[in-house]
């Protein structure tokens, strides 16, 4: 939503100062603000009162620039209010207190409606028949009187981020209006782009060996050398802000003052966003190298930028990162199968821009030569960059090796994938038309492992132990996270002290004995007072405030939650052509978290050389895994696009969705060689 305004100008001979409103939302318009209000008073009287309703292509109904001019008083007190409503709810309301910059000076003044500071408002719903038109004066709704911010004093606070704040804005401290610092949500140049930004974005979840990772008790990110400039962060809830798929919406965090900084490979995000993943259990979702860092110039596109194969105007319900759209015709089956192509091809693509972060990271931190660095940056190619970046990397790691000398060793988990069951059940109820019953029609996940949510006590079944993730009654054969310590045989994030069994801190940088915090490889044998991840040989015990994940018998309610490591099948009984579809779109969105991995060197020759390599590979090679075995499973699945043939879409669609397929699959071929040459670099 863009920029709205009125030039509220009275005559005068003198040169007058102004106050430009530039108003903004993170939400979705009109999905989520439908209607915004603008309210002004000096010295307490109402002067100025509109409403207006925000059409489908998220224009507000309001005059197009809004300019409080200095009155005659130049110390008088202006007020104003700016309201969003959902519907006649109130959502958004935000008081200014402030005056207006005298000596000609125009002033920029932002005042954001954002997701943040929802339900700030107390009041009754608007009148049924207010917002049906616009422009509205003051003698016909009192806004200030209706409506009040929920803080103990509602004449000088208001919801900034959702708490209550000082509502004064001093003058002196706004810049100078700019037209150009406001941006253009229909210039593609200058706009946001959610849904191609966040297309394949990952969780910033803080789990260990994760590419970016969140600590909540600072609401600080590690970046593990991701580029900060290509960096985008959002809050992703169930229905607000821009919907990818339904029931995940992303509402994106700007960079600089007021969102996110980065700071010595750290982000710093603003404490209103750890406070909403706990208090409204949102996620938080991150984006490397897709796009430019969102800043507060770049508003919100209203529709997704073009860009790849769906530039031709002809075709506008194809688009990659965006729901396909049902006006381009066919049946259900042939609408999933449009769907599917539109996720694989997008994650193809995300992958690809993965894989060339993390060999440029690794490349750049072993000093790969820096002609060979930039003539592979000068690349325009994707797929060409990645290939020189990578084989760049696997290069770096042959020397670095080398120079290391002694006897090195890389240990890891073996990197698995998490195919989703909700993912998988909701495309099987859009093929059945709308009808599929997932615990009547369970799933199975074939050669690997059902994960899901039990509610009591998880049980190993004929095998003798469970994967689990939670309480482990018996033996820990895994992860352990554990502040009482646990008794540890790798690597250990937190405090690692000598034992009975082990002498602590080893020179190859394992812990062999207590580990106080995240131990990554147990010792055989270990109790794991503390979280679990990994083998449990007994039993994995949780409740229904706080369920455990596992893939035993569990004694109580189970909700399946992925597939790991193998291929999830079953389900309702659907058309066997849309089935296959689901199933693409399944894998296409996997995640196939990074493992921890843990670089052991014995007798090196080059104590600084051997320093360099370890830091590198547990820094990311950890993703390279993982997405070689992402893009392994999407080759793998690959054939299924071009014989899944969709025939009766709008004509003008058919060539653009042929495109799409053909260069995600050669994304994922590339891809996969990639990751294929630096694994066998590093001898895995």
């Amino acid at each position: 939503m863009g920029t709205v305004g009125a030039a509220l100008v009275g005559a005068c001979a003198e040169k007058k100062g102004a106050l430009m409103l530039a108003v903004d939302t993170d939400m979705k318009a009109p999905k989520d603000v439908n209607a915004v209000s603008i309210t002004v008073s000096t010295n307490g009287a109402i002067k100025h009162s509109f409403i207006g309703r925000v059409t489908p292509e998220g224009d507000v109904l309001l005059p197009a620039t809004l300019a409080i001019v200095e009155p005659e008083d130049k110390s008088a007190p202006i007020r104003v209010r700016v309201m969003a409503f959902q519907g006649n709810r109130p959502r958004v309301l935000r008081d200014v207190r402030t005056t207006i910059p005298s000596g000609g000076r125009t002033a920029l003044l932002r005042i954001p409606l954002n997701f943040a500071s929802d339900a700030s408002a107390v009041g009754d719903p608007l009148p049924d028949g207010l917002v049906s038109g616009s422009g509205l004066t003051a003698a016909e709704f009192d806004f200030f009187g209706a409506y009040q911010p929920p803080c103990a004093d509602i004449q000088n606070q208001t919801i900034i981020d959702g708490e209550c704040a000082d509502n004064f804005v001093d003058p002196a401290a706004l810049p100078d209006f700019d037209q150009a610092a406001l941006g253009n949500s229909t210039d593609q140049a200058s706009c946001f782009d959610v849904a191609r930004c966040f297309a394949g974005a990952s969780t910033a979840d803080g789990a260990e060996g994760s590419t970016v990772r969140l600590d909540r008790s600072t609401c600080t990110l590690q970046l593990n050398g991701s580029n900060p400039a290509r960096l985008n962060l959002a809050l992703v809830t169930p229905d607000t802000g821009e919907c990818v798929q339904p029931g995940q919406c992303y509402v994106p965090i700007d960079r600089g003052a007021g969102g996110w900084i980065d700071d010595q490979g750290a982000v710093k995000l603003p404490s209103f966003v750890c406070r909403l993943l706990e208090g409204k259990s949102l996620h938080l979702a991150a984006s490397r190298e897709t796009c430019a860092a969102k800043v507060e110039a770049n508003p919100i596109c209203r529709e997704p930028a073009p860009g790849g194969p769906q530039t031709n105007v002809a075709c506008t319900e194809f688009k990659l990162g965006s729901p396909v759209d049902p006006g381009i015709g066919g049946s259900v089956a042939s609408q999933v199968a449009v769907q599917s192509v539109a996720d694989y091809a997008t994650s193809a693509s995300t992958t690809l821009a993965g894989v060339t972060a993390s060999c440029r990271t690794i490349a750049k931190d072993l000093g790969a030569p820096t002609d060979a660095q930039s003539a592979a940056d000068a690349s325009t190619d994707a797929q060409a960059k990645m290939k020189a970046w990578c084989t760049l990397a696997a290069s770096a790691i042959g020397s670095a090796k080398a120079m290391t000398g002694g006897n090195i060793s890389v240990q890891t988990r073996p990197a698995k994938c998490q195919l989703s069951v909700s993912e998988k059940t909701a495309c099987q109820r859009r093929c059945a038309g709308g009808t599929c019953d997932a615990k009547a029609n369970p799933p199975r996940c074939t050669g690997g492992s059902l994960v899901g949510a039990c509610s009591g006590s998880c049980q190993p079944g004929s095998g003798g132990a469970i994967q689990c993730e939670g309480n482990c009654v018996g033996e820990c054969n895994g992860t352990c996270t554990s502040t009482a310590g646990v008794a540890c045989a790798g690597k250990c994030t937190g405090t690692c002290t000598a034992s009975a069994a082990g002498s602590g801190p080893q020179p190859d940088g394992s812990c062999k004995g207590s580990c106080k915090g995240t131990c990554a490889a147990t010792a055989p044998g270990a109790i794991c007072m503390g979280t679990c991840a990994g083998a449990c040989n007994a039993s994995c015990n949780g409740d229904a405030a706080k369920p455990v994940k596992c893939d035993g018998q569990c004694a109580a309610d189970f909700v399946p939650l992925y597939c790991e490591g193998g291929r999830l099948e079953g389900g309702c009984n659907v058309d066997a052509r849309c089935d296959a579809s689901c199933d693409v779109s399944v894998v296409a969105g996997a995640e196939c978290p990074p493992q921890t991995v843990f670089v052991a060197i014995q007798g090196a020759a080059d104590p600084a050389a051997a320093a360099k390599l370890r830091a590198a590979l547990e820094s990311s090679f950890g993703a390279i895994l993982a997405f070689g075995v992402h893009v392994e499973q999407m080759a793998t699945i690959g054939p299924t696009l071009s014989s899944n043939a969709v025939v009766d879409i709008k004509a003008s669609c058919v060539p653009l969705v042929v495109a799409a397929v053909n260069s995600a699959l050669g994304d994922v071929s590339a891809s996969f060689s990639a990751t294929s040459t630096v694994a066998s670099a590093v001898g895995q």
